[in-house]
């Protein structure tokens, strides 16, 4: 493996090349760590060439800002590569740290958000990529699988009777468009450290509701076991910062988009896993992390 790295590395002036080192963890099980003579970089596999562009053109759009890995261009200027049937990228290696569950954390997040938001205007030029988790297509293939689960859960929000409607309210939820999103921006897409919150893996983004990121990554980061008003306190806090950068913001479009990317989490849930006391356990967390959302931002 570490033969075919070295030759499609040969396409970047980085020097030479002194470690090769998969990182088989999460989401970057695509991703190897460089070390060469002139400094650490990331190669990333990516899904196709579109992606490429985008991510490289978004990598160009917040350079001044410097809130994601900046993309390295290859000899012949591009930036992305192609080898053995391949597309791939080759990004700054950022240092990373723990999450922190503290104030700092949630103001640094609001201004990451704010800045990518308010930078990805819905006119720039951008490939969209595809919405691999639409809630359409989602609900199609898991329809029977719900019937299964719903006994085993008590929700009246969540039952067969009104889950129809709310999927078609969801549905119109997400086909609201505002800026390019991300569009899946959890923690596993975010990199902590010392200065700031940098956000990396831009192979969803597309045309969407900004408040849709920003439910994807409160409820990835939160936590309720730190008490409410600890919890309020972090929300007023990324509230506060993010609108220094992006006004667009409503606490009824955030609650909406909660729903809307728990919806989706809860049907790819039962769409990809196999173990339904399992699927069972992650619907019920997911449910009620919603519904803690709920009480806070309804006070």
């Amino acid at each position: 493996m570490n033969e075919n790295i070295d030759n499609l590395l040969q396409d970047y002036s980085i020097g030479n090349i002194l470690m090769i080192e998969p990182i088989n963890k999460g989401n970057t099980s695509n991703a190897i760590y460089i070390l060469s003579d002139k400094g650490k970089w990331i190669l990333r596999k990516l899904k196709n060439k579109n992606q490429g562009v985008s991510e490289y053109t978004i990598s160009n759009i917040l350079a001044n800002d410097s809130i994601c890995p900046r993309i390295i261009t290859t000899k012949s200027n591009e930036g992305y590569s192609y080898y053995a049937g391949n597309y791939y990228n080759l990004q700054e290696y950022i240092q990373s740290q723990p999450i922190n569950d503290d104030i700092e954390t949630f103001e640094k997040l609001g201004k990451s958000l704010g800045i990518l938001h308010n930078t990805l205007k819905i006119d720039i030029d951008l490939i969209e990529q595809e919405d691999r988790f639409s809630l359409e297509n989602l609900w199609n293939q898991t329809k029977s699988k719900w019937k299964d689960v719903q006994n085993y859960l008590n929700y009246f929000s969540f039952n067969i009777n009104n889950l129809e409607s709310l999927i078609d309210e969801m549905i119109l939820c997400q086909n609201i468009k505002n800026v390019f999103i991300h569009g899946d921006l959890g923690k596993w897409n975010l990199i902590y450290n010392s200065e700031k919150i940098y956000v990396i893996d831009f192979g969803e983004v597309r045309k969407g509701d900004s408040h849709l990121d920003i439910a994807a990554a409160l409820t990835s980061m939160v936590n309720f076991d730190l008490g409410k008003e600890f919890v309020c306190e972090c929300l007023s806090v990324f509230y506060e910062t993010y609108v220094n950068y992006m006004k667009d913001f409503q606490w009824d479009d955030l609650q909406r988009n909660i729903q809307l990317w728990t919806l989706r989490g809860i049907l790819a849930t039962l769409l990809y896993s196999n173990n339904e006391k399992t699927s069972i356990e992650r619907v019920r967390k997911m449910i009620d992390l919603k519904l803690s959302f709920d009480e806070i931002i309804l006070i």
